[in-house]
């Protein structure tokens, strides 16, 4: 019985994994904004970085929280974006944040979209 069991365990654990629903598909950074948002829990993997709104001369980039807790460090050139567009990054787990800075901006939109966890 106890090999049954060990065999039923093994054979079903590839299926028996977190929901979709326990990794948030999306990371909401900016709703309506005008300024930087707060820092936002991104679970690791690979994802979209997609902007959208008013730039009005800004820049968005997309930021993480360094190894020491307190620097932010650009994801990569692709997520810098001075107009609506989207770029890919790779990033482990830790704190995500779009940053908001020059111009006069109005109405901005970013997500980190989750394509892939490793």
């Amino acid at each position: 019985m106890k090999r049954l069991l060990l065999w039923v365990f093994l054979a079903l654990a590839p299926i028996v994994a977190l929901p979709a629903s326990s990794v948030p598909p999306t990371a909401q950074l900016l709703s309506n904004a005008s300024a930087t948002g707060a820092l936002t829990y991104w679970p690791g993997g690979i994802g979209a970085f997609v902007v959208t709104g008013t730039f009005g001369g800004a820049t968005v980039t997309l930021e993480f929280l360094g190894p020491d807790g307190t620097t932010m460090m650009v994801a990569g050139s692709n997520t810098t974006m001075t107009a609506a567009g989207a770029g890919v990054f790779y990033l482990g787990q830790g704190y995500i944040q779009a940053v908001v800075s020059g111009g006069t901006p109005s109405a901005l939109y970013a997500s980190a979209n989750l394509v892939q966890r490793f």
